[in-house]
């Protein structure tokens, strides 16, 4: 088994039956990093050169779902293997990292007990047709981080041409996309492209 660089207390954002699965993974080389809640990414791997070192770091949102966070760490964990054996040859989302996204996530459905039926379906699907982001995947990222306010919903779940509140400011929604939305903020008149996942208010 190869030795993590994670300390006992990273590991207390994923679910424990994860455990192993992680710590089975040579990391030695990257910095994971619990990052304050962004708004446009739930995690990331980045690679830093000096003319002397290379640096690699992965950063994941602290808000997430224990079961999201171990999700969007596999996902990055798969950025960082496929640097390692490819270095910046392929392409971020190409192949090579859909086939590693793959193994890990087929590891991590082999654990018993991690997660339940409609998880482990929605993951399924998700593999069929694997995107960028769990963003992109309103059906994946609304079981996986589900609402815990009685009156926020998905964005993708109101009706067009209805009021919502995000992010403190007033929106009207306009037009879906594929995987935003374009709204028009109430009080500048200017449009926005939205997440379909963004949890909002209606008004």
């Amino acid at each position: 088994m190869e030795e993590s660089n994670l300390t006992p207390a990273f590991f207390d954002y994923i679910p424990k039956q994860s455990h192993a699965l992680i710590q089975s993974i040579d990391l030695s080389e990257v910095q994971i990093i619990v990052s304050k809640p962004r708004k446009t990414k739930l995690g990331d791997f980045k690679v830093k050169k000096s003319w002397f070192s290379e640096s690699l770091t992965i950063t994941i949102n602290q808000n997430l779902s224990k079961k999201l966070f171990l999700l969007t760490l596999l996902h990055e964990i798969a950025h960082y293997l496929v640097y390692k054996k490819y270095r910046a040859k392929v392409k971020a989302h190409g192949p090579e990292w859909k086939e590693q996204f793959n193994k890990l996530c087929q590891s991590a459905l082999q654990i018993k007990d991690l997660f339940t039926l409609n998880e482990i379906q929605a993951l399924k699907t998700h593999l069929t047709r694997t995107k960028s982001s769990f963003c992109y995947d309103i059906e994946l990222f609304k079981i996986f981080s589900p609402s815990t306010k009685s009156d926020e919903l998905y964005l993708e779940e109101l009706p067009i041409n209805t009021a919502f509140e995000y992010q403190s400011r007033r929106f009207l929604k306009l037009k879906t996309r594929r995987t935003r939305v374009l709204c028009l903020e109430e009080k500048t008149q200017k449009k926005y492209l939205i997440s379909k996942a963004s949890l909002v208010k209606n008004l």
